[in-house]
């Protein structure tokens, strides 16, 4: 669904609404759908990573594009393996396996720009590598929706539906990577 395609029907609801008393449940997801309609805009005003020159960093103390993409697909590379093997992993991990000097502790936003990348050309009903990524103790990664949210996924609102998104998300992976 486009963004002017959403726009469309949350105008139409918030007019329904004028006109008709909504119940405090669906006054909530009214409001979750404007605040998700306002972050769309936001997100698709903002300059994208694709819109800035290769080497230029995005702010200061941050990776440029050219980085970004190198690590992405070097963290590709390290995600169908960990798919293959039927594992999770974690940053520490990745950077264990690449090294400080190739992966140093990135700022959480580009650690978001190099997952987004990572999985940018994942066809629409392939599960994203990156939802291997997960924090020490094999929780979901708090990227996750990020990732998902940045390429065009529907997500869940509630942090439990998102968790068993999450979750077979994990189980597709390690089957679609079994016997690759």
């Amino acid at each position: 669904m486009s963004t002017d395609d959403l726009a469309a029907l949350v105008a139409e609801a918030e007019n329904l609404s004028k006109r008709i008393a909504l119940p405090g449940t669906e006054k909530k997801n009214l409001d979750r759908w404007q605040r998700r309609l306002q972050a769309l805009r936001e997100v698709e005003e903002s300059v994208s990573v694709g819109d800035l020159p290769e080497d230029e960093p995005m702010a200061e103390g941050r990776l440029s594009r050219s980085q970004v993409l190198q690590l992405a697909s070097a963290i590709r590379t390290l995600l169908q393996q960990t798919a293959g093997g039927q594992s999770l992993t974690t940053w520490g991990e990745l950077r264990r396996r690449l090294g400080e000097s190739v992966l140093p502790h990135l700022h959480p936003d580009d650690q978001g720009e190099v997952l987004v990348a990572v999985d940018r050309d994942a066809p629409a009903n392939e599960t994203l590598l990156s939802s291997l990524i997960v924090v020490g103790d094999g929780e979901i990664h708090p990227l996750y929706r990020h990732v998902a949210f940045s390429l065009g996924r529907d997500t869940p609102f509630s942090d439990a539906a998102l968790r068993s998104e999450w979750t077979v998300d994990v189980l597709r992976l390690r089957a679609l990577w079994k016997h690759r």
